[in-house]
């Protein structure tokens, strides 16, 4: 079987796949404040994911940024905006479509507000990230986490390849 065949027959599967069913779409934000970058620790892993920047399912008609803002804050106590848009991909080990936004801390004070969910929040140095998010971190992340002060170092940049 040639490469060119296994693209051809994935990228159909895909779509198929697509059409059968609406795909669940989350938006993630990366809040950032003073060299460190919010993260909220799951109550129950899900997908071999305990730690992840907090997050929102986008529902139909919703938009992102109302959905993240609200969702971060409901989750944190940390009131947000979103400054820029990052990109978006399949998430390799959930399978979810991820859209990755760049988040500007406005005011609040960190507080686990959901603890059905999540068993902790916390702020946290990007030099330590690899310490807490284990699954692969999207690439336009990583360049994020690389510009903020205290930034992630080359072996962490290659512990997540593209």
């Amino acid at each position: 079987i040639s490469a060119s065949s296994v693209e051809r027959s994935t990228g159909t599967q895909e779509a198929a796949d697509q059409q059968a069913a609406p795909r669940l779409r989350v938006a993630v934000g990366i809040v950032a404040r003073s060299g460190r970058v919010l993260l909220v620790k799951r109550r129950i892993p899900e997908h071999g994911l305990v730690w992840q920047f907090p997050s929102g399912v986008i529902k139909p008609l919703e938009r992102a940024d109302t959905v993240l803002c609200d969702e971060i804050e409901d989750e944190t106590g940390v009131a947000t905006r979103i400054c820029r848009f990052l990109g978006s991909r399949t998430h390799p080990d959930t399978r979810v479509h991820c859209e990755y936004y760049e988040c500007v801390f406005l005011h609040g004070r960190l507080t686990n507000r959901d603890p059905l969910e999540n068993s902790t929040v916390r702020w946290v140095n990007t030099t330590d990230i690899d310490k807490y998010v284990t699954s692969n971190i999207f690439t336009n992340v990583l360049d994020l986490l690389m510009s903020i002060k205290g930034t992630i170092n080359e072996q962490n940049r290659r512990r997540h390849p593209i």
